[in-house]
């Protein structure tokens, strides 16, 4: 999950995304293994995450990735 600004286009009944925002969300999407969830410091930061994550009892892991962001995974086990 990426936080950002992108280019929505509706064509055709469709819509498409485009920008950096949506390539950083792909690429924490492809770091996220079965059942976990990957976000970024943006996100993270976002009001109203941080209090959601301390609800969830979540426990980040931070990820060094070759991207321009700060990444983290939340490994989620059971029904969490």
């Amino acid at each position: 999950i990426h936080t950002g600004l992108c280019i929505a286009v509706n064509l055709n009944s469709n819509i498409d995304y485009f920008g950096n925002t949506v390539n950083l969300a792909a690429k924490l999407q492809g770091m996220a293994g079965a059942g976990d969830i990957a976000l970024s410091e943006a996100t993270r930061r976002a009001s109203g995450v941080e209090e959601l994550l301390q609800a969830k009892g979540a426990e980040l892991e931070r990820v060094e990735l070759d991207l321009p962001i700060v990444s983290y995974r939340w490994a989620t086990t059971g029904g969490a």
